[in-house]
């Protein structure tokens, strides 16, 4: 069975008069490799040019493919894809491929190309066409898609309607009388061809299992009707013919019956007995199956979780096991009845274990998956049911970018813009955003003035959604897919009707997206290490800069520092390799770690903009020396290295160099580098420590000596240990002299080096 659900849509639908909006023709085709799609021609009223660089770029024609096979992890067979023709001035041919997943979203970079000769198309860097070309695909796509889901959607909703409809009637139709069987049979027939055009429409197996549970009493009862047929034919109804016939063994075909029948053969004894004990075994199995069946019904919810998928498994066995053998109609009956009740039963147990929070039991009724509608969705993002949302995103079937909720009588676009809505300090939004971005929902979407909804959470300092955003970085700040994404929809925002102020902030956001994308499509920093720095520098700068950041970022003293800092940096990477880079990317995160529990642990704030600038700039500067000494110390040993065994001036020359170097490096650590300043404050806190514990022992000591009589040795003797027979007391005495002593002289110069400590740390971990 094909894999997409549209083009099965499509196939079922399709006539020679089928009418899309904004298409003028829809054709089934195949390609090369002798796949089917349907290739929808889109309209063109009017002269489409697409211009950069003097260049101009005409629109020819465009179509929609939807192919009938879809694999996820292959983004040109994405569930369709636009295509489009264009030429230039000089009568080249140019071809776009745009390709887009069940969610509506890009699943890779759109693709120009260039005819170099007839169907040869090699693909050209498309620069600042790159957002044009995409802006075209989606401005013509989305209608006819949204279009097309909208009908698929209600041609669902139908066939629902009508298979339990038919499944009710055919349940009260039988009521085991044998007259009743044909109209039986024409009712099975119409419930399986319901079942066929609904299973291809949706992604779950729950219709195509429940066909093949019909197929399978519908193969019995055809099988039953051809042999009777051929019997009648042949010979007289007699009493002994209906008798062998029904006794026939399970394994002959129809043919060999009528064969048997033809001949006048009556059937051994032995057969007779071996094919009414297997239809007596039948009907045991199925009695047992009731049995098991009304003794479900008295459990507890927790067991019924426990047994119900397994019930209905071994009916939907017995149907496929019995299917080729002669059982009593009342028994098709009876088999319809229970596989009815185990679901209605199941559609009973699955929303109460899910209400009762038993998630575990509730993953193992998968036959009942299929019930996670928007319904739950809604209701979860309504109680802020973390939970649930969680396993009915997992386990349910949604486009959560187009799927509109409705909370409170209130219809919005999509969960993502009923977070934002409904988001407050009373009632936070924050992990519901959290969990949808997990599961693949998109804040790219735009709000009502045409924003992405990241814009509103990357350009706001400490907005709520913030940790949303971080706890999602794969599919956010480090996917380059999204951050790709966000700068296309903000561009285009650029040529909108917003304010100055709001553009350049838009701008701000578009070069945040092109650092981060360069550092993300640069191999060498693209690590999990880099990666892992970036995490903590990130939330870091959330923690303690968040109100400030902005304009940290955008000064144009720190914006030229940070672009010498970034070229150093890549230099150095470079010379060092992947190994010593990512050793010194861990040790930067765990610098930040201790800085940031050094910062909260004394409630230290970063918020005065101009203190923070000054120190940022001289560490900048600091830092590029720093580095610019670092690159020369690693670029002079590998000129030692090279050098090697030619003990001459130029070696001993280095060697002095190298000497020198190391010197001002270490003079530049100690007071530019993060590492060597927080490991000085940690240090200094430890110093801190050990005086507060001293602290703590002298006034213990001093509040017992405050309970001896100041004029009495003889209680001071009698705080003493008490001394063994002809033992030396001047031992004890010289013990207890010297602590008191050692105490003292800490408790003398405690106070002054405690305010000393306290004013160096808090200096350093200004600078730091």
């Amino acid at each position: 069975m094909a894999k997409n659900t549209l083009f099965n849509f499509l196939n079922s639908r399709f006539t020679r008069n089928t009418l899309i909006p904004e298409c003028k023709k829809i054709t089934l085709d195949t390609n090369k490799e002798n796949n089917q799609y349907y290739r929808l021609e889109l309209l063109l009223n009017e002269p489409v040019f697409l211009r950069v660089n003097n260049q101009a770029y005409e629109l020819l024609n465009h179509h929609i493919s939807i192919y009938e096979t879809e694999k996820l992890n292959n983004p040109q067979l994405s569930q369709y894809h636009y295509t489009a023709y264009f030429t230039d001035d000089g009568g080249e041919i140019f071809r776009l491929h745009v390709y887009f997943d069940a969610n509506d979203e890009l699943t890779m970079n759109a693709v120009f190309a260039k005819e170099e000769e007839e169907n040869k198309y090699i693909p050209i860097e498309t620069g600042q066409l790159d957002n044009d070309l995409i802006n075209l695909a989606i401005t013509y796509v989305k209608p006819v898609i949204a279009s097309l889901r909208k009908e698929q959607h209600k041609i669902i909703e139908q066939l629902e309607e009508d298979f339990y409809k038919l499944e009710k009637e055919a349940a009260e139709l039988f009521q085991g009388q044998e007259e009743s069987s044909e109209e039986y049979c024409n009712k099975l027939e119409s419930i399986c061809d319901v079942l066929k055009a609904l299973a291809p429409l949706v992604t779950h197996n729950l219709y195509l299992n429940k066909l093949r549970f019909f197929r399978n009493i519908q193969k019995t009862l055809a099988a039953e009707s051809t042999a009777i047929s051929s019997a009648d034919a042949l010979h007289p109804p007699t009493e002994l013919i209906q008798e062998d016939f029904f006794e026939t063994e399970e394994d002959n075909s129809v043919e060999e019956i009528s064969s048997s029948l033809s001949e006048n053969k009556t059937p051994p004894q032995s057969k007779r007995k071996k094919r009414t004990k297997t239809a007596d075994r039948a009907e045991q199995n199925l009695r047992q199956l009731s049995i098991e069946q009304q003794l479900l019904k008295q459990l507890d919810r927790t067991a019924q979780a426990q047994k119900l998928e397994d019930l209905l498994s071994k009916i939907e066995v017995f149907s496929l096991k019995h299917q080729k053998e002669k059982l009593s109609l009342s028994t098709f009956a009876e088999l319809q009845r229970l596989h009815r009740e185990i679901y209605s039963l199941g559609e009973k147990v699955f929303p109460t274990l899910l209400f009762e929070r038993k998630f575990d039991l509730a993953k193992q009724l998968v036959s009942w998956h299929h019930l996670l509608n928007e319904k739950y969705l809604n209701l979860s993002l309504q109680t802020k049911n973390l939970g649930l949302l969680d396993f009915t995103l997992t386990h349910g079937h949604f486009n959560l970018t187009n799927q509109k909720v409705t909370i409170k009588d209130k219809v919005y676009p999509s969960a993502v813009h009923a977070c934002f809505a409904l988001d407050s300090k009373q009632s936070p939004m924050g992990d519901c955003l959290s969990i949808l971005l997990k599961h693949g929902a998109s804040l790219c979407v735009t709000n009502e003035k045409g924003l992405p909804l990241a814009y509103a959470i990357m350009s706001v300092p400490n907005h709520p959604f913030k940790a949303a955003l971080l706890a999602n970085r794969d599919k956010t700040l480090d996917s380059v897919k999204f951050l790709k994404e966000l700068r296309f929809l903000l561009k285009n925002c650029l040529t909108a009707q917003f304010s100055q102020e709001e553009k350049e902030s838009i701008l701000e956001e578009i070069d945040y997206c092109n650092s981060h994308l360069n550092f993300l499509l640069q191999p060498d920093l693209n690590t999990s290490s880099a990666k892992f720095f970036q995490k903590k520098s990130d939330e870091f700068i959330e923690r303690h800069l968040g109100k400030i950041i902005k304009k940290l970022r955008t000064d144009p003293e720190i914006t030229f520092l940070m672009t010498q800092m970034d070229a150093c940096s890549r230099r150095l990477v470079s010379l060092l390799g992947k190994g010593k880079t990512m050793v010194a990317q861990r040790q930067g995160a765990d610098t930040l770690d201790s800085l940031d529990k050094l910062l909260v642990n004394y409630k230290i704030e970063m918020d005065n903009f101009d203190e923070v600038k000054s120190t940022v700039i001289k560490q900048l500067r600091g830092q590029l020396q720093l580095v610019s000494k670092r690159i020369e110390l690693v670029e002079m040993q590998n000129d030692m290295v090279r050098c090697q065994g030619r003990w001459n001036r130029t070696q001993k020359k280095l060697v002095e160099q190298q000497k020198v170097l190391l010197r001002e490096i270490a003079e530049l650590e100690k007071e530019y580098d993060l590492q060597h300043q927080v490991e000085a404050v940690q240090k200094m806190e430890d110093e801190l420590k050990q005086l507060e514990t001293v602290t703590r022992e002298l006034k213990k000591m001093l509040h017992s000596l405050s309970n001896l009589e100041d004029s009495s040795l003889t209680g001071v003797l009698n705080a003493l240990p008490k001394l063994e027979p002809n033992e030396d007391s001047s031992k004890h005495l010289v013990k207890a002299l010297t602590t008191f002593s050692s105490i003292f002289h800490q408790f003398s110069a405690q106070k002054s080096a405690n305010e000393n400590t306290e004013d160096e740390k808090h200096k350093c971990l200004k600078n730091s």
